[in-house]
């Protein structure tokens, strides 16, 4: 088995972190995945017979043509970075508040997120630039692994006095986008239709079991299933 241990410069799960990983003995009570949290840092218990599925590459794809068709009837409105995935706990989802019981306060989602730049035609009214997240409940059910997008979150800055109304226009937009995310969604993990897992745990950025790395948990999640 693999210890990975983090160090994350921000919250956890958020901005940049160094990780180190390290081989140990695998004894055959070895329960796999997140089994600390002092942060900032956090170790990670990684199996050697884990399944990696690096999500940033794998969702770009799928997401990009999404975003194309959602940016289709705005006008005015460009994307300007991502889709980048990264891990959430529960508790860190923006609706949080409204649905407190929907998961446990540490159930960790996988947020696919983006940014937008809204030039608006008015001088009166200032650019904007948004972020759009889709939050994914990932988890194993009866040893398969099932994927749901949970809901979606906009965040606007800029466009005064329109804000509001840039925000409304885009969290509509999102939220009719559900059932073609949850479809992507549903591509990337039909490859693992069939298989049975004991374990799932996510790992920030690529994945990688180097000695030690620097990478950002913003930009990146390795998904990892254990058989």
């Amino acid at each position: 088995m693999i210890n990975e241990t983090f160090q994350f410069f921000g919250p956890t799960f958020g901005g940049p972190f160094v990780a180190t990983n390290a081989s140990s003995p695998t004894s055959p009570n070895t329960t796999f995945g997140w089994t600390s949290f002092a942060t900032p840092f956090a170790i990670l218990a990684r199996s050697d017979k884990e399944v990696d599925v690096h999500l940033g590459p794998v969702l770009k794809k799928a997401f990009l043509p999404l975003i194309g068709k959602l940016l289709n009837n705005q006008n005015d409105v460009t994307l300007t970075s991502g889709p980048f995935v990264q891990i959430a706990f529960w508790f860190q989802v923006p609706y949080f508040a409204q649905r407190l019981l929907s998961h446990s306060p540490t159930t960790m989602l996988l947020r696919v997120d983006f940014n937008l730049h809204i030039e608006t035609p008015w001088w009166i009214i200032s650019d904007a630039d948004a972020n759009i997240s889709f939050y994914v409940f990932a988890r194993l059910e009866g040893g398969h692994l099932k994927a749901d997008v949970d809901g979606a979150w906009v965040t606007v800055n800029g466009g005064w006095p329109a804000s509001q109304a840039i925000a409304d226009n885009l969290g509509s937009a999102a939220l009719q986008a559900i059932p073609k995310v949850q479809s992507a969604i549903d591509s990337t993990v039909a490859p693992f239709a069939g298989a049975t897992f004991k374990t799932i745990y996510f790992i920030p950025g690529d994945g990688s079991k180097a000695e030690f790395l620097v990478q950002d948990a913003t930009l990146d999640t390795t998904l990892a299933v254990v058989p």
